[in-house]
């Protein structure tokens, strides 16, 4: 593992695109196990 990467700060605009993929995979997911 590389231990020299530099930690990135997201932007809030980021942060939510984050979360809507977040949101689409979960509902994948129970659709999945449904």
């Amino acid at each position: 593992m590389a231990w020299d990467r530099q930690v990135t700060i997201k932007t809030s605009h980021e942060l939510e695109i984050m979360r809507q993929a977040g949101r689409i995979n979960a509902e994948a997911l129970a659709a999945a196990r449904a």
